[in-house]
């Protein structure tokens, strides 16, 4: 049986290189942003991210 948890995520497709550069930059970034690559963009659900650590995603963002 398959759990369906409710959530929602943020989809960025990147206007310049591939969502696989832009997922791997964020990986490897400090702290590291692991999101999943579907249809051409990076999706990070929202239901994974504790208080305050938006800040840091939208940091790791911005140095793409």
């Amino acid at each position: 049986a398959v759990l369906r948890l409710p959530s929602f995520a943020v989809s960025i497709r990147p206007a310049d290189g591939s969502e696989e550069e832009l997922a791997a930059v964020l990986r490897r970034g400090w702290p590291a942003v692991v999101g999943r690559r579907e249809a051409g963009a990076v999706l990070f659900d929202v239901r994974t991210l504790m208080d305050g650590e938006d800040a840091a995603v939208l940091q790791a963002l911005a140095r793409w």
